[in-house]
């Protein structure tokens, strides 16, 4: 099954919608489903930590079913004898690729858009989930052999990409640690290249009061200045339980910010907020800001084990500066997150002057890319440094011990 060009099954049963079993290389046998609905929730679960939210069954249901950028999905199940030792989740989406680019790279590669509109947008094949949290889709059970396991990964994704006539194909969002356990792809043709940095905060406080206190005096000041400013324009803060009752302002935020991102993959839609609430239930929290009633700033938190993620933002374009709106939600988020009791905060692959001030510190990402074409993948290794920059995450000295 190592192999691209072996036929493990007919070009029906990879893009239909029926799941089917194959027997693959090295003693393994691969479980494939269109529907993540047709895999047992407890099932796929069962590979996973408690803190692996954004890899379980429910969060998958919820980007699929969204229909977010009408992404086609393959669910994979391996077994090793009768034990289920991974699970991945794939998904082709048309993609502009110089989305992670920044400075000269990104104004080329805009004026040749002007000249050519559809230059470097195709279609990518990922193992991953088509929400930018920083986080992979591909979860190694603790023992099994990762480097078969990659093989046979790395077969089904050469086999879907043959059949719907993609050209690239990359593996995302892996943490160092992770990283370590699939850089045998390296070996079968991909390159490993810097996706955006994440960054998370370590939780070890019983309030948010004394998180303040533990930060060193000039950092401490600038959140007591935040939370003045709060105060003076009379922001109120309101926590709430459900997405749902409230989707249609927490969509207008998200799309007035994320119009307006530097980076952005994909764009959610309202239904994708709904299903939050439908698959996720109570692991699911807004935090909206708002003065005399008027919603100005959402933040869409989930949380699963010792682990807060703070998922997305939004927030009015015609703000005033001297609110320090955004600063005032990413206070709430860490105090949220303490309050809950969770020993780490997720704070995602943006805004890193702003939250290393909160104490974040950087987590770096990585993907693992291949173009099928010698003389292309050749061409795309040789521009990744340019496509894929480094992005520097400061460095600051937050708190006193």
């Amino acid at each position: 099954m190592s192999s691209p060009d072996q036929d493990w099954a007919n070009a029906g049963e990879w893009l239909g919608p029926r799941p089917f079993t194959l027997t693959a290389s090295g003693g393994l046998r691969l479980r494939v489903s269109r529907d993540i609905r047709e895999v047992e929730a407890s099932e796929w679960d069962s590979v996973l930590g408690p803190d692996d939210l954004l890899m379980s069954h429910s969060f998958i249901r919820a980007c699929q079913e969204a229909r977010i950028e009408d992404a086609a999905f393959w669910h994979l199940l391996v077994y090793s004898d009768e034990q289920l030792v991974c699970v991945a989740t794939l998904y082709r989406m048309w993609v502009n690729l110089e989305l992670l680019s920044n400075g000269l790279t990104r104004k080329l590669v805009e004026r040749l858009k002007g000249m050519w509109p559809g230059f470097f947008r195709l279609p990518v094949l990922f193992c991953g989930l088509p929400v930018s949290s920083g986080q992979p889709c591909l979860k190694i059970r603790s023992g099994a052999d990762s480097e078969t396991v990659c093989a046979v990964l790395i077969g089904v994704m050469e086999r879907i990409a043959a059949l719907t006539s993609t050209r690239l194909l990359c593996l995302k969002e892996f943490d160092p640690q992770a990283a370590g356990r699939i850089d045998s792809v390296l070996s079968r043709g991909y390159f490993r290249a810097l996706s955006l940095p994440s960054c998370a905060l370590s939780l070890g406080w019983d309030s948010f009061s004394s998180y303040l206190t533990s930060m060193r005096a000039g950092y401490r000041r600038q959140v007591q200045s935040t939370l003045r400013a709060r105060r003076a324009a009379n922001l109120q803060v309101r926590h709430l339980e459900q997405c749902a009752p409230s989707v249609e302002k927490i969509f207008e935020l998200y799309s007035q910010t994320i119009s307006g991102a530097e980076h952005r993959l994909e764009t959610l839609n309202p239904e994708f907020f709904r299903l939050l609430d439908t698959c996720l239930g109570e692991r699911v929290k807004v935090i909206m800001i708002e003065a005399d009633g008027r919603p100005l700033a959402m933040a869409v938190m989930l949380f699963a084990g010792q682990v807060a993620t703070f998922l997305f933002a939004g927030m009015e374009e015609k703000r005033q500066p001297e609110w320090q709106l955004y600063q005032n939600l990413i206070s709430e988020v860490v105090a949220s997150a303490i309050d809950a009791g969770a020993r780490r905060l997720e704070l995602g692959q943006t805004s890193y002057a702003m939250k290393s001030r909160m104490g974040a510190e950087e987590s770096p990402r990585y993907l693992y890319l291949r173009y099928r074409g010698p003389l292309k993948h050749a061409l795309l290794r040789g521009c990744s440094r340019a496509l894929f920059p480094r992005h520097e995450y400061p460095r600051r000295r937050v708190f006193a011990q």
